[in-house]
């Protein structure tokens, strides 16, 4: 059985790459299955995305179906601090949602 399907958003190999946005349809692809799934047969699995997540690419993400975030370089290596980087992602992944 599986419970997590990790999208990779990003070439393997290092952090602090650029988001791939071919990633994004893969998210709304594995979502509808989901839904689908869950539907007829009460399969759930959740959507992890990984590389590339920062506050400008979190809410498409999130909006896409992914239900969990892995974010590195833009928590480590913000300007203001890891409090100050999580306040970031979090306001801009609840842009628009209600």
């Amino acid at each position: 059985m599986v419970d997590l399907v990790d999208i990779l958003a990003v070439e393997p190999g290092f952090g602090g790459q650029k988001f791939n946005p071919v990633s994004e349809q893969k998210i709304k692809d594995l979502r509808q299955w989901r839904e689908e799934q869950q539907s007829k047969n009460g399969i759930d699995v959740q959507i992890l995305v990984d590389g590339g997540i920062n506050a400008k690419t979190i809410r498409r993400v999130v909006q896409a179906g992914a239900d969990i975030c892995v974010v590195g370089t833009a928590i480590f290596q913000h300007r203001d601090g890891f409090s100050a980087a999580l306040k970031e992602l979090m306001d801009s992944r609840n842009i628009g949602q209600e």
